[in-house]
């Protein structure tokens, strides 16, 4: 104080809000991530693990999942699942999966990241039939190829090339040769039944000792009536001919 009187030097004001120091959020970030097993079959439930993240503020992360399927691991689709987790019945054996993560600190979304894909083998059990078919019929893999599970003679890996049910005892494949009349050199062969992702190609040999097998001349499909499919062979001179048909069902990668 002077022997003015007083005065004053300073003013601060205050608003009570952080107003005046500049910041900014910085989005989180995804470090690791990986799918568990790394070698998973058809009947494993397929789990996200591994999971690093970061937030430069502090601030807690959750996560966004989207799984996706390829055929081939190169093309992938997104398919009806969001969670950490694949169901075993998801999968389809000899398909490719990955997961895309996405993290959120409550304020806005970080970069997304994508795990390495995983296979899930056609045959992890190496006995040539489809897991799935054999998780469908049975309930798990490693069923044996050469057992006969419904007494019918056909065993479960031919009951799987056929597309047959192994638990069925009326389920069984059949090739007949049906003469045609006035027709001395053409005979009828016909089978059934008929399955969805398989190729028949009938086959002939006139020698049972030292021939092979020969795919039918001119044939060009077989022609279906319902399940059932006549093919005819229009050479049919032979007096010894013996007749087959080659099924080729989806084979294991």
């Amino acid at each position: 104080m002077s022997s003015t009187g007083w005065y004053i030097d300073t003013i601060s004001i205050n608003d009570g809000v952080s107003c005046c120091v500049g910041s900014s959020n910085h989005p989180p970030v995804i470090t690791a991530a990986s799918i568990s097993p790394v070698s998973p079959t058809t009947t494993n439930i397929l789990t996200v693990t591994g999971i690093s993240t970061n937030d430069p503020d502090g601030d807690p992360i959750t996560l966004a999942y989207q799984w996706q399927q390829s055929s081939n691991n190169v093309t992938f689709a997104n398919i009806a699942f969001v969670a950490s987790t694949l169901p075993a019945a998801a999968t389809v054996a000899g398909d490719y999966y990955r997961v895309t993560l996405t993290p959120n600190d409550g304020h806005t979304n970080g970069a997304p990241f994508t795990t390495a894909s995983v296979l899930v083998p056609a045959d992890a059990d190496g006995n040539g039939i489809n897991d799935d078919w054999e998780v469908q019929y049975f309930g798990h893999i490693g069923v044996n190829p050469n057992a006969d599970a419904d007494g019918t003679g056909q065993n479960n890996l031919f009951k799987y090339v056929a597309g047959l049910d192994p638990t069925n005892p009326t389920s069984v494949f059949f090739l007949r040769v049906n003469a045609i009349t006035n027709q001395p050199t053409q005979d009828n062969l016909v089978f059934n039944p008929l399955a969805s992702g398989r190729t028949y190609t009938p086959q002939f040999m006139t020698d049972m000792v030292s021939g092979v097998w020969t795919q039918l001349p001119g044939y060009a499909g077989p022609v279906t009536n319902g399940n059932q499919a006549t093919i005819t062979d229009l050479n049919a001179v032979e007096s010894n001919k013996f007749y087959r048909i080659d099924i080729s069902a989806p084979t294991a990668p």
